[in-house]
């Protein structure tokens, strides 16, 4: 299952890409709209009903593929879905407050307001956001001494901008299943995704943990 990122949907290029090479594979791959029917009333809550929802449909284990937020939130589907079996996080924002990247005084209107307006590249147009996201975020923000739920596979960008990759340190450690991978590349990781496929597919149908796949 492909989980997208703030402001995207599931028609993004990676999740079109992954998506062209794991159902050949025999893979039953989805991809959910987190966006929901009023992104007034988006949270990090909402976009998890609709994961554990997606999950609920499936009859064996469960590979979750988040990107930014995505990733995030399939770090606390993992926690709460015994299921899920593995994880490929490609540049997970694991404390988004700061990713949000808007400035003190944006989201000090943003709060005054209510909503804020978007650039959502998914729909390719201007959208209004609850303040409720931010909140949200805040409550679901990853804690560095938290271990991963499940073996792990972390792919970032050296030039990503948005989530620094120096962020997805904080995942791994000798008593964690995780291994990160490093590409030159931005926080969209468009310029290596037949790298990540392959990484993902190769994580993904081994047996072995992380540091062996």
């Amino acid at each position: 299952m492909y989980l997208h990122g703030f402001l995207s949907g599931p028609g993004s290029f990676k999740a079109a890409g992954f998506s062209d090479r794991l159902r050949p594979l025999g893979y039953d791959f989805s991809t959910p709209d987190l966006n929901g029917s009023d992104l007034r009333k988006l949270t990090c809550e909402s976009q998890l009903e609709i994961i554990h929802q997606q999950i609920g449909l499936s009859s064996g284990p469960v590979f979750l593929l988040g990107s930014s937020l995505g990733a995030l939130l399939a770090l606390h589907a993992a926690r709460q879905n015994a299921s899920v079996k593995r994880l490929v996080l490609m540049a997970p924002a694991l404390r988004p407050t700061g990713w949000v990247n808007t400035g003190a005084e944006f989201l000090t209107e943003w709060e005054k307001k209510g909503v804020a307006r978007f650039f959502h590249y998914g729909y390719e147009r201007d959208v209004e956001v609850g303040y409720g996201l931010v909140e949200s975020l805040k409550r679901h923000a990853w804690p560095a001494d938290q271990p991963v739920p499940r073996p792990t596979l972390v792919l970032h960008g050296l030039r990503d901008q948005t989530v620094p990759w120096q962020e997805s340190l904080s995942l791994l450690g000798p008593d964690r299943d995780a291994r990160l991978m490093l590409f030159e590349s931005d926080h969209s990781l468009g310029s290596c995704l037949g790298e990540l496929i392959a990484h993902s597919l190769a994580f993904l149908s081994s047996d072995a943990n992380v540091a062996q796949y």
